[in-house]
This record gives C-alpha cells, sequence and structure tokens, in this order.
C-alpha cells in the first residue's frame, strides 16, 4: 500500500512539474521562509514553534525603484494526543501544523505592491519509520495596489523635448488603484529517510492563488 502510495505521489509531482507557466514572490534562500515555499511545510520540524522572517531587494541596476519584498510566519506542531478524528485518537506519530503568514511586495515605478495575510493548516501523516506525507492549505486575503501617478503612458510623450513630461494630461481613466481577493493555497510533502537514516529527501508540489 504504501508502494503504491509512493509511486501514485511520484506520478503526479511529474506531472505537475510540466504545468509550471508563472511565479508568484520568491526568496534566494527560500528555505528559510518555509510557509512561502510550501503550505504542507507547516509544523514540519521537530520542535514546538518556530518564528521565521526574510527580507529581500533585488533589480536595483534594472529600474529605478528596485523590489523591495519581505516575509514574516509564525508556525508550531500540534502534537495530536488532544487532537480528535471523527471520535477516534490520533495516532501519537500523526499531528497538525497550525501557522500563519503576512509577506508584502513592492516593485517598479508605479509601486505594484502585494500585502498578503494567510493562515495555514498542515496534518502530517506517518506511513512508517522512513516515509512521512503532508498536506497543507493556507487560506486569507490578498491586496494589491498601483500608484498611477509615477507611471508614465505614450500621451505625455513630448516630440519636442523627446522626452516623457508627467504634467501633461496622460488621457487615461482608472477606476480604482487596488483590489482585495481572497487568496487560497495547497501543497503536499513527502519525506523520506534512506536505511541508514543519515540521508533524507524531500519532495513536494505546492499550486498557489487557487482562487
Amino acid at each position: 500500500m504504501i508502494r503504491k502510495i509512493t509511486i501514485l505521489f511520484m506520478l503526479y509531482l511529474l506531472g505537475t512539474s510540466m504545468l509550471i507557466k508563472a511565479q508568484d514572490i520568491h526568496f534566494s534562500q527560500y528555505y528559510l521562509s518555509p510557509l512561502v515555499q510550501n503550505p504542507a511545510l507547516t509544523g514540519s520540524f521537530p520542535e514546538l514553534y518556530r518564528v521565521s522572517g526574510i527580507y529581500r531587494d533585488q533589480w536595483y541596476r534594472v529600474s529605478g525603484e528596485p523590489f523591495h519584498t519581505a516575509a514574516v510566519s509564525f508556525d508550531m506542531a500540534k502534537k495530536s494526543d488532544k487532537w480528535l478524528m471523527r471520535g477516534m485518537k490520533v495516532p501519537d506519530e500523526n499531528y497538525f501544523g497550525l501557522g500563519g503568514m503576512i509577506y508584502y511586495d513592492q516593485n517598479g515605478i508605479g509601486k505594484l505592491s502585494n500585502l498578503s495575510f494567510v493562515v495555514a493548516g498542515a496534518y502530517h501523516l506517518f506511513l512508517n519509520s522512513r516515509n512521512r506525507l503532508s498536506i497543507g492549505v493556507e487560506g486569507g486575503y490578498t491586496q494589491r495596489k498601483l500608484d498611477y501617478s509615477n507611471l508614465y503612458v505614450n500621451n505625455q510623450y513630448n516630440t519636442n523635448s523627446g522626452q516623457f513630461d508627467q504634467s501633461l494630461p496622460n488621457l487615461e481613466s482608472f477606476n480604482a488603484n487596488k483590489v482585495t481577493y481572497p487568496s487560497l493555497h495547497a501543497g503536499m510533502a513527502w519525506n523520506h529517510s534512506f536505511k541508514n537514516q543519515k540521508v533524507k529527501s524531500y519532495f513536494g508540489t505546492g499550486a498557489f492563488n487557487l482562487l
């Protein structure tokens, strides 16, 4: 049974890897922000709780207004001795992970920003002493904003000077400069320890912005 689950999960990973077409906020040291990486990593650590914070500036030479990205998260491992499922105690080797995260991203001259608040939950199922399957979800709200006053459009190009002039009317009509919507993310992860217990492997997949 465990071997079948492992094979199916590996096939799922191979299939979803062919569908990657875009990226959300990202960090070079992604392992320092596990809830951004995969919701299934919520509570996936040997201690009782974990706090992480990360900040990144990038693309100074590409844009006059570089990208600023920051994230702060908290998660904890809730052991299962006090949890009930369908009226029965969950086995001690299985447990829940609970947490939350705030991340903020701002980029470009238009100061396009993304502010998100999410709560996260995961269930970690021990298949045996060397294999663990984790399933997690994150849900919350996202607000995106754009400062139109800093943008240049073709109507503001002055042919006499050969430059853009923001004092000229842009002749554009914008209904709003921000939008707020619910966000939902999900992920799965599989941890495997080899026989010598010194080498461990991790495979995971996450789907973000499902709504």
